[in-house]
C-alpha cells in the first residue's frame, strides 16, 4: 500500500490470468474507473472505491494479465496476487507475495483488498 497521492490510499492487486475479460469487468465493478491503460498484455487500471479509511479514499491499482516471466518484478510490488486457481504463476523469487485465489468476481476483489488492509492494521 501507499499514500503518495494526499487524500488516498492505494493498494496494488496483480490478477494473473489467460482471459482477462471477466476480471477486469469485476475490477471495475469496485468504483470508478479514474484510468486505464495497455502495456503489452496487461491493463493496468485506477479505481477509485466509495471507501474511506482514516480520511483517505481507497483505490485500487489493478494489473491483469497473462503469467510471464517478465513481470515477476511487478508481482514484487504487489500487495496480492489473484487467480483462478487454475492459471499457473510462476514463483517469486524475490518476494513472497500472498496469494487469493477465487472466480473473477467483485467478491475475489474485495477480498484481497479487505486481506492487505487487516494486514496493514496488525503492522501499524
Amino acid at each position: 500500500m501507499k499514500t503518495d497521492t494526499p487524500g488516498f490510499l492505494d493498494v496494488k492487486l496483480t490478477a494473473v490470468t489467460k482471459d482477462a475479460a471477466p476480471w477486469l469487468e469485476a475490477l471495475a465493478a469496485l468504483g470508478e474507473v479514474e484510468a486505464e491503460e495497455q502495456v503489452a498484455e496487461w491493463t493496468h487500471r485506477r479505481v477509485r472505491t466509495s471507501a474511506i479509511l482514516r480520511d483517505m479514499t481507497i483505490r485500487v491499482l489493478g494489473y491483469v494479465g497473462v503469467p510471464t516471466a517478465d513481470v515477476r518484478v511487478g508481482w514484487v510490488g504487489a500487495d496480492r496476487i489473484l487467480s483462478d486457481g487454475t492459471t499457473e504463476i510462476p514463483d517469486v523469487s524475490i518476494a513472497d507475495v500472498p496469494r487469493v485465489t477465487g472466480a473473477p468476481s467483485k467478491e475475489t476483489w474485495l477480498a484481497a483488498l479487505k486481506d492487505v488492509l487487516r494486514e496493514a492494521a496488525k503492522t501499524s
